[in-house]
């Protein structure tokens, strides 16, 4: 299952789910057939295995998200098929980093956007005490920079 989930093997995952295949299983870094689908962008997986009972906000051993890691590859499809399932904007990888910080620090602006509207806390701050606008201000992403100055984001 989580062969074809990487793939992107609709049909091979259905397939699999309508014959028992556990949702739930994992390999040794703790990744789920959720997480990645969503790491490599296919979001009519996503939404299979969803509609089938995989865990929106199960972690990785890094604990990242199937949302960090669309947000961490700029996937905006897949995340907003997340989202929409009530995907946690403001869970953080195992060094606080959620989604948005990682959207802002990729250059995606687009995935920032739609977080933003989703929710998520501009403020949030990760393990080393940055912030999506501390991140983005260092790369040099203006529009990112504004986008979150906006969105009530402090120095």
């Amino acid at each position: 299952l989580m062969w074809a989930a990487r793939k992107g093997a609709l049909e091979i995952v259905k397939v699999l789910l309508d014959h028992g295949a556990d949702v739930h299983a994992r390999d040794k870094d703790g990744m789920t057939a959720l997480i990645w689908a969503a790491k490599a962008g296919h979001p009519d997986v996503v939404e299979s295995l969803l509609a089938h009972g995989a865990k929106v906000n199960v972690k990785d051993k890094d604990g990242m998200t199937a949302l960090i890691w669309a947000a961490k590859e700029g996937d905006l499809a897949v995340t907003r098929v997340l989202l929409a399932h009530g995907a946690d904007v403001h869970a953080g990888d195992k060094n606080g980093m959620t989604a948005l910080l990682w959207a802002a620090k990729k250059w995606y602006l687009a995935v920032v956007k739609v977080l933003l509207a989703h929710g998520a806390d501009p403020n949030v701050k990760d393990r080393y005490g940055r912030t999506a606008l501390k991140v983005a201000a260092k790369i040099g992403h203006q529009e990112i920079v504004q986008l979150l100055r906006k969105a009530g984001a402090k120095e």
